[in-house]
């Protein structure tokens, strides 16, 4: 076998791994973005959907540690076989600067990455639940 025939084989088994962990995308019933009822007083259902951004230490290079957690006040989503947060996205000024895509029961909704700040006024993060739709929680900087 030559070389390059090799790689080729390495890199479509590869491909056939991560796809065959993936979940099934029917599962996925409600994509619709959500409104809280009483945006200053969610209830325990909205606040179990709700992402938490919490903003950490800055490095040398200046990225500033961003942690989101999906659920607050202690409510905690839950990750079962057929209810999970399957996509958390982070925007800084309404731009996309990272997301991350979840499996069910063996992850949970949790994401953390590094973004410079610099000039940013606000970052606002996306909760996207396979049943119960996305929620949108906003940090004003």
């Amino acid at each position: 076998m030559k070389r390059r025939d090799a790689l080729k084989v390495i890199a479509l088994s590869g491909v056939a791994v991560s796809i065959a962990g993936a979940y099934d995308k029917a599962l996925i019933v409600n994509k619709e973005d959500m409104k809280l009822q009483d945006p200053k007083n969610p209830n325990e259902f909205e606040y179990k959907h709700l992402p938490e951004i919490s903003i950490k230490d800055k490095d040398k290079k200046g990225y500033t540690l961003i942690e989101i957690t999906v659920g607050q006040k202690d409510i905690i989503h839950p990750s079962d076989a057929d209810h999970w947060i399957y996509k958390i996205e982070l925007y800084a000024d309404d731009k996309l600067v990272g997301y991350t895509e979840l499996e069910p029961v063996i992850s949970r909704g949790y994401y953390s990455t590094r973004v410079k700040l610099d000039g940013v006024k606000e970052l606002k993060s996306t909760a996207c639940c396979n049943l119960h739709g996305n929620y949108t929680a906003t940090k004003i900087l």
